[in-house]
Parts: C-alpha cells; sequence; structure tokens
C-alpha cells in the first residue's frame, strides 16, 4: 500500500493532494529558515515587507530559502497593515518574530513599513521544491502561484 502524505490545517491532517488554497491567488516568498520556525510556533504573526504585492492575494507559501531550499508550508492571509516603521514596530512587536535592531535595520530609509497579517498556518510534512509548482529558479522577491498559472516580479 502506498504512503500518504498529509499536510497539517490545524490539528487536522488532510490528504496533500486537498489543496485547500487552490481557488486563491498565492504567493511565494523566500523566507530565512529562522523566520519559517517563528512563524510555525507562533510567535511571528507578521510577514514585514517592504511594499504589498501589487495583486490581491489570500496567502503566502513559504520557501525557506537558508536551509532546504523547499517550499515547506502556507499562511493565510487575514490582513495587511501599512504605516511608518514606528508606528508599525509599537503595533506589531509582541508577534514581530524578529528584534528591533532587525526590524528597524530593514527598514532603514523606508518611509512605511507593510506587514501581511498572518491567519492559519500549514506545515507541510513533505517539503516541496519549487518545481512542483512549476518555478525553475529562486525568487529575488516573490512569484505568484495560482493553481495551473504563475507569474514573477522580481
Amino acid at each position: 500500500m502506498a504512503k500518504k502524505e498529509f499536510e497539517s490545517v490545524g490539528s487536522v491532517p488532510i490528504p496533500a493532494e486537498w489543496d485547500v488554497f487552490a481557488s486563491r491567488k498565492s504567493v511565494i516568498y523566500p523566507v530565512k529558515k529562522e523566520y519559517i520556525k517563528r512563524i510555525f510556533d507562533g510567535s511571528k504573526a507578521y510577514e514585514f515587507r517592504k511594499a504589498f504585492c501589487k495583486e490581491e492575494i489570500s496567502s503566502i507559501l513559504l520557501y525557506e530559502s537558508r536551509g532546504r531550499g523547499m517550499v515547506v508550508g502556507e499562511c493565510q492571509i487575514t490582513g495587511k497593515i501599512c504605516c511608518t516603521p514606528s508606528k508599525m514596530w509599537e503595533q506589531c512587536e509582541d508577534y514581530a518574530g524578529i528584534t528591533e535592531k532587525d526590524f528597524f535595520d530593514y527598514f532603514k530609509g523606508c518611509s512605511k513599513a507593510c506587514a501581511y497579517v498572518l491567519g492559519d498556518v500549514n506545515i507541510f510534512l513533505e517539503p516541496k521544491p519549487l518545481s512542483y509548482y512549476g518555478i525553475e529558479h529562486v525568487p529575488q522577491n516573490y512569484v505568484y502561484y495560482t493553481k495551473n498559472e504563475k507569474s514573477e516580479n522580481e
């Protein structure tokens, strides 16, 4: 009997072929391993960026950029915040998942800070290569992904 691959949604395992985000546009972001760990353990509830994607997205596929070099999970997006870096830190510091120094180093010289508010997180029990999503190289910033199409914005 063939081994089934499962992903977890909350505490309920579901078959990997049930793509719970299939009907919505996602983005694949390269994220450092240390921040992915914090997203998975709940201490990082925001994905900080210098600008939002041009198109609306409903989830982020997490590409572990330093480590496995695989897509290791997916987060639903429940909101967006955009304000000054100081105001963002004030609002998000408890679940930023990043040190204050690293946060302000990242936003140095920026007049605005953007953050996606992360909701449900699916940790892939079997990480997936970019080729699974039809992508041949690591995105510089991000790549849009829908079930049957992709478009890149680097």
